[in-house]
């Protein structure tokens, strides 16, 4: 999970760990914190990794006030023209751009503009790997059935488009 850009902070810690199958591949559910200046970020993380799919690496988030200062600083978030609300609601990132913009097809633009404002996910895959989750927030025990479910649904939808094989890449 490291090629992610959640796990690149050496301090965090991991916590309430469930390990398990979905999807035909390994799933894992857990408490993911880390020290970000003088606070710690935590939150619920649903991990999932299949041998046969081959996604690309990005990282896609509901886009906030930070991600404009951001782009100040060079980071570059990938529009997509077409879907002028889809690029206003998302932050997308990724390592090959032409190979995101191929993954992010109309049919992904809207199942992502379907999500209810305020409960967007951050997903972040590379490869076999996927990740989603929201920053900052832990699911408490009770709402973790919830919990597998959306996020089962979101890591279903990007699997089968990445088996698919139609992104381009």
């Amino acid at each position: 999970l490291k090629v992610l850009p959640l796990f690149s902070n050496r301090r965090a810690r991991f916590s309430n760990v469930l390990l398990g199958y979905a999807l035909g591949g390994e799933a894992m559910l857990f408490d993911f914190a880390y020290r970000a200046g003088k606070h710690f970020i935590s939150q619920t993380v649903a991990a999932f990794r299949w041998s046969e799919a081959s996604l690309p690496h990005f990282q896609i988030a509901p886009e906030h006030f930070l991600h404009r200062v951001a782009e100040a600083f060079g980071y570059r978030d990938i529009d997509l023209e077409p879907h002028p609300e889809f690029s206003r609601r998302y932050w997308l990132r990724g390592t090959d751009e032409s190979a995101v913009r191929g993954f992010f097809t109309p049919d992904m633009v809207a199942f992502f503009e379907h999500l209810e404002k305020g409960k967007e996910w951050t997903v972040e895959s590379a490869g076999r790997y996927l990740v989603i989750y929201r920053p900052g927030r832990k699911a408490h025990p009770s709402d973790l059935h919830a919990f597998l479910q959306e996020t089962t649904a979101v890591a279903s939808t990007l699997h089968r488009a990445a088996a698919k094989g139609t992104f381009g890449y």
